[in-house]
Order: structure tokens, then C-alpha cells, then sequence
């Protein structure tokens, strides 16, 4: 019973090593205006801009890839 549970809990911690980054909504409020962003990683800070007719959301795929070595922020 003892080894069951190390296996189980083995395999739970690996599992935890290659999840995806928890990627946050947020809002900031400057002055009158309100601006969401997503954020997620550690380490330098990387700023996704985008483009006309575009918002956060479509960076979502790329931001887990950024996020295990940086600061994402997508505005």
C-alpha cells in the first residue's frame, strides 16, 4: 500500500513539472480608463502588443511558451 501511494504521488509531481502556466486575468485603472491584460511566467518581462482588431486573447497560444522562461504580459 505504502509503494502505491509513492508511485501515485511520483506521477502527480511529474505531472505538476509539464503543466502549462496559470495564465491571469487582470485590470488596471488609470485614471478614468480600464485596461485588461494577461500575465503569466517569471523572469524578464516580455509585453505582447497587438494590432488593430486584435485583443489578448489571441496571443493565448503563444503565451505558455514564453511563460516558462518570462514575464508575459499581453495587454
Amino acid at each position: 500500500m505504502r509503494a502505491l501511494i509513492v508511485t501515485v504521488a511520483v506521477f502527480i509531481s511529474i505531472g505538476s513539472v509539464y503543466a502549462e502556466p496559470t495564465i491571469d486575468s487582470r485590470t488596471a485603472k488609470i485614471d478614468d480608463v480600464e485596461l485588461h491584460y494577461l500575465t503569466a511566467g517569471y523572469g524578464p518581462t516580455v509585453i505582447l502588443l497587438h494590432g488593430f482588431a486584435e485583443t489578448s486573447r489571441m496571443r493565448r497560444p503563444i503565451i505558455p511558451l514564453l511563460a516558462g522562461k518570462f514575464t508575459v504580459i499581453a495587454p
